[in-house]
């Protein structure tokens, strides 16, 4: 107290004013006369104060309501809490369980394309409730890369796990072989489907897995020359060895030709187009090759390059391949061969050319060394391929006939130039083959005589170890077949009856056959004609054996003409007609021999040499062969 007085009294104290709270004064009229104080206006002083107090406890009880409120609203959030913890504990679970739920796989990320990856699928149910029906969906693209993306080609496989008790897990095996090319990515596609009792609704988790290919499952080789010649042949060869533990099925091989190559051949026929090779099935370790020939045309200078896809296809499209093993290249530069050459043979030096049956084949190869350098050691051999020629009488002029091999051969031991030979030095070089006529039986048909240049020599560069080179050059020579026709004339044979007296009188008329064989027995031919002018006194019956043969004659021109069309190649007779002709023999025949057809030509093109023949046949008269009808008179003329 005396220390609250001190500072009370004290001018030194601080003035300190506390801030408290308005209050209200309450209006009341107190009658100062007690004793003779108005009983109403008592009534109405004491209401007054009534409704003040009421109002002021109105106050007051706003004021103490936000302390009630504020209670209210943290008993209602405790409720809220509880409520959304009894929720997600209890509902939410059982409405998206999925993050209960554990894919896991166990196998390597990598696998060689072709061989089976073997995995193990892990399914790990964590929540308090079972998982019912379950199924592990598995998705993935077995192939690579897809040249057609119309294609489906992703592999589905559903398997059944059933039901997944709480806090329990299931482990299964799912093997899959993938292909593709070395450094291929392939996402593999894992997704749980399950159902949960009291529920309807499917539910679903996925997981992603990647495999990289560690390998292809076929190794490929080109193997051909960098340098080709244009206009010559260039060979090329394709090589496939499997590295799978498994058969690989329906192998296909396309090529992608660059302008300017033309297709030739190949060791196995392509069963698509020109480019196109269903190998079929490759075994374990095994290794196919396939041989192909062609030319290049083009500019010195030029690159192409030729393109390889390998893989396998689709059942029943064995044009298209699906899955893409790989891609190779190979590029070829074009330019013009060191040592160059050009054979020549009867007068053509293009990649085909033909000859008559029995005819010599006449060559010559023109040699010259194009390298800015001499060339050592040089050898021309001439190979031959086929049977029609005489080995007998081969000639081969400074050269030498290695008969065992059927090679004209020319090197430094025949010709001492060829140890050494400048640059820009050229020369030729000269042989002759004889063919030989085959028997008619038959048995030879498209006869042809493959002539092959090869050259080999050494390039002497300066400083460096002489280098071999070799360049290549063929010619066919494809050998004309023996068609010919054969008139005989009759009268009282043949599948046509004739009239008329024989020997022939004058003026009177007399009907003969004429027969018409063809013998054809090498190759086939095509668009075969006969044509034949009449005597004016001759003249066509327009009947003729058998009647599905084609012949007519052409009054204005005076002509017979049988269109025989196809030929084939047999033993024996090809094609025959019979046809029958009138004649009235003139006064001035008579003792004669009278004329029937007169300006008879045969034509026919060769299938094979692509070339026409023309046959000029004599002309028949009334002459009958004895050995085929016996007269006393052979066919003249008699009054």
């Amino acid at each position: 107290m005396n220390h609250l007085e001190d500072s009370l009294y004290n001018p030194a104290t601080e003035d300190i004013r506390i801030k408290t709270g308005h209050l209200n004064p309450i209006p009341v009229t107190i009658d100062r006369d007690w004793s003779h104080s108005d009983t109403t206006e008592d009534n109405e002083s004491q209401e007054r104060a009534q409704n003040l107090l009421l109002n002021q406890d109105v106050i007051i009880k706003k004021r103490t309501s936000f302390f009630k409120t504020f209670f209210i609203s943290s008993l209602l959030f405790f409720f809220v809490a509880v409520g959304f913890g009894v929720y997600s504990f209890f509902i939410k679970n059982k409405l998206n369980p999925e993050g209960n739920i554990a894919i896991g796989i166990v196998g390597s990320t990598f696998t060689q394309s072709g061989e089976e990856l073997p995995l193990k699928v892990e399914v790990e149910n964590r929540n308090d409730f079972a998982l019912e029906v379950v199924d592990l969906i598995v998705e993935y693209s077995r192939i690579g890369e897809v040249p057609d993306p119309s294609l489906d080609t992703t592999e589905h496989t559903r398997i059944t796990l059933g039901t997944i008790e709480p806090n329990k897990r299931i482990v299964t095996d799912v093997p899959l072989t993938l292909f593709g090319k070395e450094g291929d990515k392939k996402e593999i596609h894992f997704t749980l489907e399950y159902t949960i009792a009291h529920a309807s609704t499917i539910f679903q988790k996925e997981k992603v897995y990647n495999v990289t290919l560690s390998s292809s499952p076929v190794t490929m080789v080109i193997r051909g020359g960098e340098i080709a010649v244009p206009n010559q042949p260039y060979h090329f060869t394709v090589e496939m060895t499997t590295n799978t533990k498994k058969p690989l099925n329906n192998m296909l091989i396309a090529l992608n030709y660059p302008p300017g190559f033309t297709f030739e051949s190949a060791s196995t026929s392509p069963s698509q187009s020109t480019n196109v090779w269903d190998m079929g099935t490759l075994t374990p370790g095994e290794t196919k090759q396939l041989d192909i020939s062609g030319k290049f045309s083009g500019t010195l200078g030029d690159e192409r390059s030729i393109r390889l896809l390998f893989g396998t296809y689709l059942d029943g499209d064995h044009a298209k391949i699906s899955t893409n093993f790989g891609t190779l290249i190979q590029t070829v530069r074009l330019e013009k061969p060191f040592l160059s050459t050009d054979l020549i043979v009867n007068g053509s030096n293009d990649d085909t050319t033909h000859i008559g049956l029995g005819e010599q084949v006449q060559g010559t190869i023109v040699w010259q060394n194009n390298l800015p350098t001499q060339v050592l050691d040089v050898e021309i051999k001439l190979h031959i391929k086929g049977d029609l020629f005489d080995r007998s009488q081969i000639e081969a002029t400074d050269g030498f006939y290695d008969s065992k091999n059927d090679v004209l051969i020319w090197n430094k031991n025949t010709i001492n130039g060829f140890v050494r030979v400048a640059p820009l030095d050229s020369g030729t070089l000269y042989f002759t083959l004889p063919t030989r006529v085959p028997d008619t039986d038959g048995t030879v048909k498209n006869p042809q005589v493959e002539l092959e240049v090869s050259v080999r020599a050494l390039e002497d560069s300066e400083g460096t170890v002489p280098k071999v080179i070799e360049s290549l050059e063929r010619t066919i020579v494809r050998i004309g077949g023996n068609v010919f026709m054969t008139p005989t004339v009759r009268y009282s044979t043949g599948p046509i009856p004739n009239t008329g007296p024989f020997p022939p009188q004058i003026n009177t008329e007399t009907t003969y056959t004429v027969e018409l064989n063809i013998e054809n027995t090498i190759n086939d031919y095509t668009s075969g004609v006969f044509r034949a002018k009449l005597p004016p006194n001759v003249g066509f019956t327009n009947v003729f054996s058998p009647n599905t043969e084609v012949i007519r004659y052409d009054e204005k021109i005076g002509e017979i003409i049988w269109s025989i069309g196809d030929i084939p190649q047999r033993a024996g007779i090809a094609r025959t007609i019979s046809f029958q002709l009138k004649a009235i023999p003139s006064l001035l025949q008579i003792g004669q021999h009278m004329q029937l057809l007169k300006d008879m030509t045969f034509t026919a093109t060769d299938s094979f040499t692509k070339q026409s023949v023309t046959q000029s046949i004599n002309p028949i008269t009334t002459e009958i062969n004895k050995t085929l009808e016996d007269h006393p008179n052979t066919g003249q003329v008699v009054k």
